[in-house]
């Protein structure tokens, strides 16, 4: 391997694994207030069909809530 590409070996940093840039930090804050904007969201809609009696739409939203919502969650803490 020449010594040019040993040198840019040696000092490379993958950013995606060590540390994010403060422009990620910005857009990683943002979308964890959307997500937690939609969370409020659909729970509400929830209480609201089921309220209402609509006992298949409130589980609609249940399982979309558990398959959109906390995946998200999950996926950004890991990120």
């Amino acid at each position: 391997m020449p010594k040019y590409t040993q040198k840019m070996w040696a000092e490379w940093k993958d950013w995606r694994l060590d540390e994010a840039p403060n422009m990620y930090k910005g857009a990683r804050k943002s979308a964890q207030k959307d997500i937690d904007s939609l969370d409020k969201n659909f729970k509400m809609m929830i209480k609201e069909a089921d309220k209402a009696g609509d006992r298949k739409r409130a589980m609609t939203l249940m399982k979309a809530y558990k398959k959109y919502i906390i995946e998200l969650k999950l996926i950004l803490k890991k990120a």
